[in-house]
């Protein structure tokens, strides 16, 4: 039992360590694990594996853990599933199936593994300076640029006609954080206003508010932002660049793909369910005013799931076209926040790797994807552990049978 429970708990174990470092002379450990940059689950939302320090979330759990921990450089495989959620592991990185912890070696495409999708966030408004600050960086991201002209930066606002409603109360908000003087006119089609921030100590606030890096509107760590901070920000997204169908879902279209899967991440926080899909190929083509356009790959992130509509809109004519067109929760999507199938495996070249050890539960939530914790505690140099290997022979009884009851 004490063996089996060893390999199934990531409890320290045991291997021939003079065997492997006659292969290589630096064998530190068998079982690394994950590259820096992977999203683990904690109670405030996704953080990278190397930003964890003592604890992790998993189904809405929360488990102490160690931070992370290096483990070596070894071959690392791509996962992307049915949704487009991806990750990175080695090898021998066992992951989640209904059918137990299988190593990615042993996964295949159309495989379906299990995910979570269980919201550690709820969607009530707890600080409202943080959401409404989500909101403007959200309509920023959506409508908004940087310009530069005369030797100076402009923070550029836009609201389309269909948003018109909600202009006033986000003149408001910026008037609020950053501009007492902020308005918006009207373009001469009147289907459009418009705004700008144009001092530089304002333009320097509004950078520094949201450590946007290097004028790229993109370019903004959304996961060191409060609860309330990404309700906004996602209301403020969709309300100025999503829409309905007909079909009940929610669409967020843009020509960043990366930028998609941050907000997928976000969503997941709050336990929606989503895709991210290409949505249209770039082309190139001639125009009305015989001009030729250049369009860029434009990807899509989609929402079916009817729990988006407690996130929503901000303006009444869309908020309303949702409810009108949500559908009840199906089965179809009950299932697949629980299990996702497998689209693709990819090795993706040798890289340092790294790895996490999760109290009691012994697994945690990387990208939505439930998976495995490292197997092996690594000691420093002259560093010991009570526990540093399994004496197989105690197990065994006079007849030469491992006993493993005992």
């Amino acid at each position: 039992w004490q063996i089996e429970q060893n390999r199934y708990s990531g409890e320290p174990g045991f291997f021939n360590i003079e065997a492997a470092q006659k292969r290589n002379p630096n064998t530190k450990a068998l079982n690394p694990c994950q590259p820096k940059g992977e999203y683990i689950l904690t109670e405030n939302g996704f953080r990278k594996i190397e930003e964890i320090i003592d604890h992790i979330v998993l189904e809405n759990k929360k488990y102490n853990s160690s931070k992370m921990f290096a483990t070596g450089e070894k071959e690392v495989f791509e996962i992307q599933l049915e949704n487009g959620l991806i990750s990175r592991f080695t090898k021998n990185h066992p992951i989640s199936t209904l059918n137990g912890d299988i190593e990615v070696s042993n996964l295949k495409v159309g495989d379906k593994i299990l995910v979570d999708h269980i919201p550690i966030f709820n969607t009530i408004i707890d600080n409202v300076e943080e959401y409404e600050k989500g909101i403007i960086l959200g309509c920023f991201i959506a409508d908004g640029s940087f310009s530069f002209s005369q030797n100076k930066y402009s923070v550029n606002f836009a609201m389309g006609i269909n948003e018109f409603e909600f202009s006033d109360s986000f003149e408001k908000m910026i008037k609020k954080h950053f501009n007492e003087n902020f308005h918006f006119i009207n373009t001469k089609a009147k289907t459009c206003k418009t705004g700008s921030i144009n001092k530089k100590e304002l333009i320097e606030k509004f950078i520094n508010t949201y450590d946007i890096k290097n004028y790229n509107k993109f370019d903004v760590d959304f996961y060191k932002k409060s609860k309330d901070f990404k309700l906004g920000l996602l209301k403020g997204l969709f309300t100025c660049d999503g829409s309905t169908r007909s079909s009940g879902s929610a669409i967020l279209n843009s020509i960043n793909k990366n930028f998609l899967y941050h907000i997928q991440r976000i969503l997941l926080e709050f336990g929606i369910y989503s895709n991210v899909t290409i949505h249209s190929y770039k082309r190139s083509y001639i125009g009305k005013d015989q001009k030729r356009r250049n369009n860029k790959d434009c990807w899509k992130v989609e929402i079916y799931d009817p729990d988006f509509i407690n996130i929503g809109f901000l303006t009444d004519y869309k908020q309303k076209a949702l409810k009108e067109k949500c559908k009840k929760q199906s089965t179809r999507i009950i299932n697949k926040k629980k299990q996702l199938k497998i689209k693709s495996i990819n090795s993706i070249g040798i890289m340092p790797v790294y790895d996490i050890s999760v109290q009691d539960i012994h697994h945690y939530n990387s990208n939505g994807f439930i998976v495995h914790n490292c197997s092996e505690v690594l000691l420093d140099d002259k560093q010991f552990c009570n526990l540093t290997t399994v004496n197989v022979m105690g197990f065994v009884n006079e007849n030469g049978i491992l006993n493993k009851e005992k």
